[in-house]
């Protein structure tokens, strides 16, 4: 099976996105369709993983979309790209971590191709950059 690699460049509703990643993983398992690697952005939308407490959510009035991903509170918007794979993991020894880690690799190296230096954080999942050391 090939990667289809799909870009979309308007930003994409995040419950769609979702439900959309849901139906292909689905049509993976069955072997029905191709792995998938999509770029997108959301508009501006936070996610609520499973480790989120409900005291964590200060302000009751911002719209916190619960996942069942792992993770806390994580912001989705514009400026921030983000790169959603459908990958069957059985063809790759299922080492979640090793397959993170090349990803992780791939987008520092990338961006070092553009003179942006970048890392990874053990503490905060993603490839991060400093900005006036901030």
């Amino acid at each position: 099976m090939s990667i289809k690699i799909k870009i979309s460049k308007k930003p994409i509703d995040y419950d769609k996105a979702i439900r959309y990643l849901e139906k292909k993983v689905k049509s993976l398992h069955s072997r029905k369709t191709e792995e998938l690697l999509w770029i997108l952005s959301h508009p501006s939308i936070y996610t609520a993983g499973i480790s989120t407490k409900n005291n964590e959510i200060l302000d009751k009035k911002i719209n916190v979309i619960k996942t069942n991903r792992g993770g806390k509170i994580t912001w989705h918007g514009p400026g921030q790209m983000i790169f959603y794979f459908v990958i069957n993991l059985s063809k790759r020894k299922k080492d979640i971590r090793k397959f993170v880690n090349i990803i992780e690799k791939i987008i520092i190296d990338t961006l070092k191709e553009y003179n942006i230096k970048s890392f990874a954080d053990r503490k905060n999942v993603g490839i991060w950059v400093k900005n006036n050391k901030k």
